[in-house]
């Protein structure tokens, strides 16, 4: 299968891109941050040499950085099987993205909408495909302000 996996550097979605691997799929991911990038390289060469793992720059708090990465893909004409929804940030200093949007905001909700309606839009999935969004329990304390949504 061809898998794009966001945020495939740390976590679970380093976990994920490694089963996926192991498992022989192909997988397209996502990173923000070059230096973890660098840090997981070395233990993922051989999958990375054999041109069965790809890696894009984006972060998904910047539009610009997904549009560019939509345009690469589109270049790169394949269908995938399936998209995984998985970067994420928690910040614990209030910061803003180049629009002014909170970055946490920005990065879990508006990036990965964004990414997957232009996945849809571009016709990059193939029919039958599945996109997974990978959420955690952060939800169950959380509040919700639809008047402050950069609270």
């Amino acid at each position: 299968m061809k898998i794009f996996l966001t945020g495939g550097t740390d976590g679970i979605g380093l976990s994920a891109s490694k089963i996926l691997l192991n498992d022989g799929h192909k997988i397209y991911v996502t990173y923000r941050n070059s230096k973890k990038l660098e840090k997981i390289k070395s233990s993922l060469r051989a999958f990375y040499e054999n041109r069965r793992l790809l890696f894009f720059k984006c972060d998904l708090a910047e539009l610009e950085e997904i549009e560019k990465t939509i345009a690469e893909v589109r270049k790169l004409n394949i269908k995938f099987d399936c998209l995984i929804n998985n970067a994420g940030t928690i910040l614990f200093k209030k910061s803003f993205n180049s629009m002014g949007i909170e970055k946490v905001f920005a990065t879990n909700h508006l990036g990965p909408f964004h990414l997957t309606n232009s996945f849809i839009k571009e016709n990059f999935i193939h029919p039958g495909g599945r996109i997974i969004n990978v959420g955690s329990s952060a939800h169950q304390t959380a509040v919700l302000d639809f008047n402050n949504l950069d609270s």
